[in-house]
C-alpha cells in the first residue's frame, strides 16, 4: 500500500499577484523538489488563483502539500481531492504549468461557472473532479 500512487488537488489565492519572474522562481524550486521526490503534477495560475494537482507516493505528496499549504505567498488553501490513483495523469511533468487569462480559460473549457467572479471555490469540494478535469484539459492542449 505504501508505494501506491496518490493524488492531491487544491486551489488557493495568491497573497499578491505573481509576475513572470515570481512564477519562474516558484516553478524552478517546485520542479527541483518534485524531481527529487518523484512527484509529478500540474499547476494552473490565473489572475491570482492557483489550482494544482500533485501525484506520487502518498507520504511524499502529503509532505509537499503541507509545505505548500503553509506557504505565505498564498492563502485560502482548499483541498479539493485526495485519492489513490491507478496511473499518473501527468507522468512526464515534474510540474506542468500554465498561466492563463480568464478569457483563455473560458475559450478552452466549459468551466465558466468556476471562472465567474462570484464563484465560491468551496463549491469545488463538492465536485473535485471538476478541478482535475480542468487541469487535464490544459495538459491535453499544451
Amino acid at each position: 500500500m505504501k508505494n501506491r500512487l496518490f493524488c492531491m488537488a487544491y486551489t488557493s489565492t495568491a497573497s499578491e499577484l505573481f509576475d513572470e519572474s515570481a512564477l519562474k522562481s516558484l516553478l524552478k524550486v517546485a520542479r527541483e523538489n518534485n524531481q527529487k521526490h518523484n512527484i509529478t503534477g500540474m499547476l494552473l495560475y490565473s489572475e491570482g488563483v492557483f489550482m494544482q494537482a500533485l501525484e506520487g507516493e502518498k507520504q511524499r505528496v502529503e509532505e509537499i502539500y503541507d509545505i505548500i499549504a503553509n506557504d505565505p505567498r498564498h492563502y485560502g488553501v482548499i483541498l479539493l481531492n485526495q485519492s489513490f490513483i491507478e496511473n499518473r495523469q501527468f507522468p512526464q511533468w515534474q510540474m506542468g504549468f500554465r498561466k492563463a487569462s480568464r478569457e483563455e480559460l473560458v475559450k478552452s473549457s466549459s468551466f465558466t461557472d468556476f471562472l465567474s467572479s462570484d464563484f465560491d471555490t468551496r463549491q469545488l469540494q463538492k465536485q473535485p473532479s471538476i478541478a482535475i478535469k480542468l487541469l487535464l484539459s490544459f495538459r491535453k492542449n499544451m
